[in-house]
């Protein structure tokens, strides 16, 4: 995988542990640069590996590999990336952070515009100073396919979302989802109130600012629960909900927890009022799950 922190650390931890693999037991999990897996795999250093695009379908397409599950399969439209700054530099510099945050979404809405867009982007990728992977490896994900096995595309328009169904939107409770698998591995071995530093962190009041500016939706609320919807659904049919945070950490058969439910109960009494989305795409077809979703004009 990419980090330890990164997504693809705990979503092919939580894909191994639905099987009833103990990841820290069963198998050794290392971080290696994503360019660098594909090289890897075929010099048989590593038995797989966990990344993003395009480096995947690198090796499938090559018929040196195949893909056994994707992100979307653990988690239907799960967070992936997101823009980071520090708060201090937050605090001195807003203009320029609304700037890059408006440069971002507006990037992100065209991106779902059109297919047409998409291959523009696909063009912009290709280029040495960017990723730097031939036209037709990096539109399989970007043009809603993916190869599991050579030559054998799999249909989702979902695949990548950037703008459509709240894609972009810093949701709360996606956020607070990472830190309890940071407690079920325990990657963390101290007690902390997770409302107090998800809402610390992640700053959907910064991004309704800029929302607003650049005509992008907003929910009606920074929590919502995923795995009861049909676009949230988890491979193992569980349910998030941020006001059993801690009851969820322990309800897994593998979990690996350094502090224990009372402990982390005692800081974390506290509830919040979630509210679900409508499944809805805005700003065009790409990346929607079915042209009927489709407002825009």
């Amino acid at each position: 995988m990419t980090h330890p922190n990164s997504t693809h650390n705990y979503e092919l931890r939580y894909w191994m542990a639905s099987s009833g693999i103990k990841p820290d037991e069963d198998t050794t999990i290392k971080p290696f640069p994503p360019p660098t897996m594909p090289q890897n795999l075929i010099a048989g250093n590593i038995d797989g590996y966990s990344v993003g695009e395009p480096w995947n379908t690198r090796v499938v397409s090559g018929g040196q590999g195949g893909a056994l599950v994707t992100k979307y399969d653990i988690w239907n439209n799960a967070p992936e990336k997101v823009l980071q700054g520090r708060a201090d530099f937050i605090d001195k510099n807003p203009e320029t952070t609304k700037a890059v945050m408006k440069a971002v979404l507006k990037a992100q809405m065209w991106l779902d515009e059109s297919w047409e867009n998409r291959e523009e982007a696909i063009k912009i990728l290709a280029k040495d100073s960017y990723v730097k992977a031939p036209v037709d490896v990096l539109r399989k994900s970007m043009s809603g396919t993916f190869l599991y096995t050579k030559d054998v595309d799999s249909k989702n328009p979902m695949f990548n979302v950037f703008a459509n169904y709240y894609a972009a939107y810093p949701y709360y409770s996606h956020g607070m989802w990472f830190i309890t698998q940071m407690y079920r591995w325990g990657q963390l071995d101290k007690p902390v109130d997770m409302k107090a530093t998800i809402e610390k962190v992640y700053r959907p009041d910064l991004f309704e600012v800029v929302a607003k500016e650049v005509g992008y939706s907003l929910p009606e609320s920074p929590w919502k629960k995923d795995g009861v919807d049909e676009y949230n659904k988890f491979l193992d049919g569980k349910v998030w909900d941020p006001n059993k945070a801690v009851d969820y950490i322990y309800a897994f058969d593998v979990t690996s927890p350094k502090v224990s439910k009372e402990e982390l109960a005692k800081v974390n009494k506290w509830t919040v009022a979630t509210k679900q989305p409508s499944y809805v795409c805005p700003y065009g077809p790409a990346g929607c799950a079915d042209p009927k979703f489709v407002t825009k004009k």
